[in-house]
């Protein structure tokens, strides 16, 4: 491909990178995005009822982290379910053949690499809920797992998701690993009704 600018001053493999990162993005389920942020922005407000200055730049930052990592999980979500999803005849951009396997894959490593290093520069807990979040996602979407065809598999994979987004918003903001009784009480009945759900 020509590396020579266009009329609109985009050259041509960067308009293809910017095709592949929005089919990347609608391939990640944007809703389903919004929901995690969602749940870690609640851990945030949680933490925020912890006595102590507010530590926005982390809670910014583990925010990034978070959403790359449910970016990682759901788009490789998508590539594994390529199969069902042709035979269910879903509009998903892998599905569809509008985005590759490879491309798709590389988005994956890419976004993992993204959340597990914003993560490790927010320090605290925060990198390993990250890699646990991961961790929940592959073992949903990939042999020998593959707790997406089990109903205690997909209780337990919502629940986590829940559980350590609700957590991870709150150690950012709050700065500390450690939650009141009521606090962890609300965590942990959240977590069960979304997976119950």
């Amino acid at each position: 491909m020509a590396l020579v600018t266009t009329s609109y001053g985009i050259r041509p493999d960067t308009r293809n990178l910017l095709k592949i990162c929005f089919l990347c993005f609608r391939e990640s389920r944007p809703i389903v995005q919004a929901m995690c942020l969602l749940r870690f922005a609640t851990g945030v407000i949680l933490g925020a009822t912890v006595g102590g200055p507010p530590d926005s730049p982390r809670a910014l930052g583990g925010a990034l982290a978070w959403v790359a990592a449910a970016f990682t999980i759901y788009l490789y979500n998508g590539v594994s379910d390529i199969t069902e999803d042709r035979r269910n005849g879903s509009n998903r951009p892998v599905a569809r053949g509008d985005l590759s396997l490879r491309d798709a894959m590389v988005g994956t490593a890419v976004a993992s690499i993204v959340s597990l290093s914003v993560a490790v520069w927010c320090g605290g807990l925060l990198a390993l809920l990250v890699l646990a979040l991961l961790a929940a996602g592959y073992a949903y979407s990939s042999p020998p797992f593959l707790w997406k065809q089990h109903i205690a598999g997909v209780f337990f994979t919502g629940t986590a998701i829940t559980f350590l987004s609700l957590y991870a918003g709150y150690t950012c903001f709050a700065g500390t690993m450690v939650a009141d009784r009521q606090t962890v009480i609300m965590i942990v009945m959240f977590s069960l009704w979304t997976g119950l759900v």
